[in-house]
């Protein structure tokens, strides 16, 4: 199952998530369009008490401790820390190494909204798995690494063989992008050929027009002068003859060239023609290069296209084989990791079996609580957060259970839901019911709740729609509507700021019947829920009810 999960985590969620942007604008399936007004809403003010200390600075220390594979890093695993006070929780940045001391957490508040020192009612460390999802996989390799006990030496052997496994697996994924790579290469030198051979057909096809239309008017003046110039000439022709010379009293004769009148072609005639002729081939040469040019730019078109084609195509490989390569290399990492403190593990330990940790769970040792510069507690921590036991809950003060409800509330309200978490609910709704990030018991199992609507209804691919409300009354007593034995009033002197919850009622009954009712409710509206209390480990947390039929979801404006 473990080794399935991390198919389904590495291959169709992050599909999803790759292509959230082409979904984002679809409606969720068999949803209703929200007509009423969407105007956002302003939470209530705070509730200010002169009595109370509030919280100007908080700051937290962890120790982790320096136990075999005792650390987790985030930064690699894309898994999450969180610290929760109750009312509100904070994502701790950077991983937590072996052995490690942080201070970390500095938080200030506002003097118009303060959370005070007596909200402060748990202490919380979360650990999620990878991809920051809770009680997912603590790193890829967990489904590859034995459960129970494990003598050290077959440990030690198990790395190895894993070792031997990421090692071929960092070969395969950089053959995989070494091979796009080239193709990315080899498409960018199509590309270059063809943009070069499109830049001089289109410079050809640009320019050769006006040098042609310069050569026509060239060679139309020259058969105007061709015309007007006579192709032959009388002109003065030297011919061999008989010249005589007076010697003495004699003339003696002797040869000589004489000039006589005689018709000749004409020279500038000649010359035009063969100007005529010679403007002619040059026409002619350019009109066969505007012809190529015009080919050559159609075939370059094409060529362009394809290299282009192949090349996105390889690009969006190129990410996938990227992506390949870093979780490659961090398994690879892991497995060197794991083999070195196994190898000191089985030194160090008698050759018995053991439960052995797996890398990447978080083991703290110690944490302590710094308010307004002054220690508010320090807690010992025995305990290993990995996927299944991924939390560990400190209560600072007693509380009944219908309390504890009230004061872990959210004081910070829930985001309002996008177009695209809505298509993709179903697929987080089978994740949730694997037990991934999934829904776990709250300290009551029934409530109801008095509110105000600060979001649109959320109509999701699931059959569920989210409702977010700002809470002003809980009650906690008897399982549906009516009278009931404990309430308690929000955002008062006992209970302050305003708090918040989450409402996810399933919209479609058994019968197949589905409740539209969503499409009208707007923002400011007020209801009264009861149902089934539920923890959504989601992120940081929060508290869901979950109501059941028509009744249960009542408009009380």
């Amino acid at each position: 199952m473990t080794a399935l999960l991390i198919r389904l985590f590495t291959s169709g969620l992050l599909l999803i998530i790759l292509n959230l942007p082409l979904i984002a604008e679809l409606p969720a399936p068999g949803c209703k369009a929200v007509t009423a007004s969407v105007t956002p809403s302003t939470p209530t003010q705070t509730v200010l008490r002169a009595h109370a200390e509030p919280i100007k600075k908080l700051s937290i220390t962890i120790v982790t401790s320096d136990d075999w594979f005792a650390g987790t890093d985030n930064e690699v695993w894309f898994d999450e820390v969180w610290f929760d006070i109750g009312p509100m929780a904070w994502r701790l940045e950077g991983g937590f190494s072996k052995g490690s001391t942080r201070t970390i957490l500095d938080v200030t508040r506002p003097a118009t909204d303060p959370i005070y020192v007596d909200d402060i009612v748990e202490a919380r460390l979360e650990k999620k798995g990878i991809h920051g999802w809770t009680d997912a996989p603590d790193s890829v390799i967990d489904p590859l690494l034995p459960s129970g006990k494990i003598s050290p030496a077959d440990l030690v052997a198990v790395y190895q063989k894993q070792l031997d496994v990421a090692r071929y697996g960092v070969d395969q994924a950089s053959s995989a992008l070494l091979s796009v790579n080239h193709i990315i290469d080899e498409q960018d030198k199509a590309i270059l050929a063809a943009n070069q051979v499109l830049n001089q057909a289109e410079d050809a096809i640009k320019t050769v027009p006006a040098t042609i239309a310069n050569l026509n008017n060239r060679i139309v003046d020259t058969q105007v002068h061709l015309v007007n110039t006579a192709q032959h000439i009388i002109g003065k022709v030297p011919v061999p003859g008989i010249c005589t010379k007076k010697v003495g009293f004699a003339r003696i004769p002797y040869p000589c060239i004489q000039t006589i009148d005689q018709t000749i072609v004409n020279s500038a005639f000649t010359t035009l023609t063969n100007t005529v002729a010679d403007l002619e081939k040059q026409k002619n040469d350019l009109e066969a290069k505007l012809a190529k040019a015009a080919i050559d730019k159609q075939q370059a078109g094409q060529n362009l296209i394809i290299a282009e084609g192949v090349k996105a195509d390889a690009l969006a490989r190129q990410s996938a084989a990227k992506a390949v390569v870093v979780s490659a290399n961090a398994a690879l990492g892991v497995a060197q990791k794991g083999l070195a403190e196994a190898q000191q593990l089985a030194a160090a330990l008698p050759a018995i079996g053991i439960d052995f940790p797996h890398p990447n769970q978080w083991k703290p040792k110690e944490l302590r609580i710094d308010v307004n510069g002054k220690e508010f507690g320090s807690y010992g921590i025995d305990q290993r957060l990995k996927a299944g036991q991924s939390a560990w809950v400190k209560i600072i003060r007693p509380m009944s259970p219908e309390e504890q409800f009230v004061r872990t509330l959210r004081a910070i309200p829930n985001g309002e839901s996008s177009r695209s978490a809505e298509y993709i609910a179903g697929a987080s709704t089978i994740f949730k019911n694997l037990g991934i990030s999934g829904w776990k018991d709250g300290p009551i199992s029934q409530a109801t709740v008095s509110g105000r609507l600060i979001h649109p209804p959320s109509c999701g691919s699931d059959g569920y729609v989210s409702l977010d409300l700002e809470v002003s009354k809980v009650t906690v007593g008897r399982k549906f509507l009516g009278l009931l034995s404990n309430t308690v009033a929000d955002n008062t002197d006992d209970v302050p700021h305003p708090r918040f919850i989450r409402i996810e009622y399933l919209r479609v009954d058994r019968r197949g019947h589905s409740d539209e009712r969503y499409a009208d409710w707007k923002v400011g509206d007020k209801f009264q829920v009861s149902g089934p209390v539920a923890w959504d480990t989601d992120k940081s947390g929060f508290f869901e009810l979950h109501p059941i039929g028509e009744k249960s979801v009542r408009l009380t404006n």
